[in-house]
């Protein structure tokens, strides 16, 4: 909570950007990704960054969360905390990405999260599994991250 006024702002200043980049090119091929410490449901993401959680309204220049269109199943995000599951890598697009006869598309799958086994430890402590850490704190765990990789399939024309 303390630095969400924080995140509200940078995500207020990149939708200034993104909409810069639209204004002089409507055909801009805008891609927004990693780890921005809020949920896809956060205000940061709907509000400031204005990046819609689906694709209901077509508009070749609005932002679109595919992080929010996923259908989540194992694991259901990106990171776990205290036996939750949370989505704070994000891929926000520009909607020319999903629909215009550009030069680049977003592959069928949309967003996919990347999920091989060697990427996981067992949870002792809240059960399950959890991403294989590098770090805990300042003790070296000799794993990957704390967060899981994201990626996209971009389809050349």
């Amino acid at each position: 909570m303390k630095t969400q006024p924080s995140r509200n702002f940078v995500a207020g200043m990149l939708k200034s950007f993104t909409d810069s980049l639209l204004l002089v090119n409507q055909a801009s091929q805008i891609i927004i990704m990693g780890d921005l410490n809020d949920d896809p449901t956060d205000e940061s993401l709907l509000k400031y960054l204005e990046s819609k959680p689906d694709t209901l309204i077509r508009a070749a220049t609005k932002l679109y969360n595919l992080m929010t269109i996923k259908n989540w199943g194992d694991p259901p995000g990106t990171l776990k905390y205290q036996g939750s599951w949370n989505i704070f890598d994000q891929i926000i697009v520009s909607g020319n990405l999903i629909w215009n006869d550009s030069i680049f598309s977003i592959g069928p799958k949309g967003a996919e999260v990347f999920v091989p086994d060697f990427l996981f430890e067992d949870d002792e402590k809240y059960l399950g599994r959890k991403p294989f850490r590098t770090y805990i704190g300042f003790k070296y765990n000799d794993g990957y991250s704390d967060h899981l990789p994201v990626y996209i399939d971009l389809i050349s024309r």
